[in-house]
């Protein structure tokens, strides 16, 4: 079961899979059930913390799969502008 809360970044990536901001966020796994997508973050503006968001992804196709969530914190960083940790 992979838990989804539908919140407005959800409804976001939805309408924007397989933008240059979401890139590949929707597609096939290879013979190896293996796939790479890329998150573009834009400039954000000043934010005084970071930004937490969780991803995962689930198959929409037998066989049926789905991942444990992946945490993603976005923090500003003096030196290159924005860092992403997951």
């Amino acid at each position: 079961m992979l838990p989804l809360t539908f919140d407005g970044f959800t409804t976001a990536v939805l309408y924007s899979l397989n933008t240059p901001t979401f890139a590949n966020f929707l597609g096939t796994l290879s013979a190896t059930g293996q796939a790479t997508a890329s998150l573009v973050v834009p400039n954000l503006g000043p934010i005084g913390t970071g930004i937490t968001t969780y991803f995962a992804w689930m198959t929409i196709a037998a066989p049926w799969f789905t991942s444990t969530p992946a945490t993603v914190t976005i923090t500003p960083w003096e030196e290159e502008g924005w860092k992403l940790e997951a």
